[in-house]
């Protein structure tokens, strides 16, 4: 049974979930792929850009889909560790509670990415160096 203090982190994946894809929708109407606007020179920049990958464009340029639906199949995983860690580990910090509450709703974000565009909105870039 899932503890009544439990539901605060439901709330927050939920409101995470929510900005997550409000924020993407928003980039999606306001701009078009491939624009790019720079908010500290040469380190951060607000783009639109659509990654069918994972971190760092990895899986970026298989056009497979059978990559499509192990990429997908993999953020189910995640998500379920995630929800089942979040409901039922004993002794886990308010903090560590909210992270895991906040990765949740991100990655539950970014499955929907996945499964109506086949790919995930990114608006964020930060380059370090030459990666």
């Amino acid at each position: 049974m899932i503890h009544a203090s439990r539901l605060r982190w439901l709330i927050l994946t939920l409101i995470t979930v929510f900005l997550d894809r409000l924020s993407k929708a928003v980039v999606e109407a306001k701009t078009v792929e491939g624009w790019r606007h720079e908010l500290i020179h040469n380190f951060i920049y607000l783009v639109h850009s659509k990654n069918p990958g994972i971190a760092f464009s990895i899986f970026a340029d298989s056009n497979s889909d059978w990559v499509r639906y192990a990429l997908m199949a993999g953020s189910l995983v995640v998500i379920a560790i995630l929800a089942w860690y979040l409901v039922a580990a004993k002794g886990v910090s308010s903090r560590s509670a909210a992270g895991l509450a906040l990765l949740l709703g991100g990655a539950t974000g970014n499955l929907t990415d996945r499964i109506i565009h086949g790919a995930v909105t990114d608006y964020f870039e930060v380059l370090f160096g030459s990666y």
